[in-house]
């Protein structure tokens, strides 16, 4: 997601988007030395990514109280859905000193996925629930202009809960399928379709 932000933000060449993970290219988490467009923290698993901002908000007040005020400004991270599953996450947005921190913003991809399984679905309901729980302010973003189009369309109320009922195996081979092979897969017909070619 970030690399496709920093292309949008016309930082970043197209070429580029074509070598993530490959000797050489994108990686996979944010890096600050071997990225083309550096990262603000080098992240990586067990929820380091979440946790680093925490640190640098932190150390702007530090730093504010005892060599004066310093710009302002936001600490963003950019979390995926597998990041969650580590227990440093949720000691950090348990501390009631870090839901205090008002310029920590993580935005959390729901993409069901992990780099080595699906993620168990564990619902944007629950995990809109425990952060407000924890005095976080959360705000949902599920569908795009394309989809709410979509959505206004007739049989767009049919279209939506199609896809808010989708299991986490039928949204994951939707992902990679063909428009012809989507569209076949899309109606709700009640059974899931035997042949699952791409």
């Amino acid at each position: 997601m970030l690399h496709a932000i920093e292309y949008l933000l016309g930082q970043l060449d197209a070429s580029a988007l074509t070598t993530l993970r490959a000797f050489g290219g994108l990686q996979s988490y944010p890096s600050r030395s071997k990225d083309p467009v550096p990262a603000d923290y080098s992240t990586g698993s067990v929820g380091i990514g979440a946790t680093a901002p925490l640190w640098g908000a932190l150390a702007r007040r530090y730093v504010d109280t005892h060599l004066g005020p310093g710009p302002r400004g936001r600490q963003y991270s950019l979390v995926g859905d597998a990041e969650l599953d580590e227990g440093a996450v949720w000691e950090a947005v348990l501390d009631p000193m870090v839901a205090e921190l008002g310029e920590v913003v993580w935005i959390v991809d729901l993409n069901r996925q992990s780099l080595d399984r699906v993620v168990p679905t564990m619902g944007a309901t629950r995990l809109d629930g425990m952060f407000t729980a924890a005095g976080w302010q959360v705000l949902t973003v599920k569908y795009g202009r394309r989809l709410e189009e979509l959505f206004a369309r007739p049989g767009g109320a049919a279209l939506r809960r199609r896809i808010d009922l989708m299991t986490n195996p039928e949204y994951q081979r939707m992902r990679g399928a063909r428009r012809s092979n989507c569209a076949r897969r899309c109606p709700a017909t009640g059974r899931t379709p035997r042949r699952s070619g791409r």
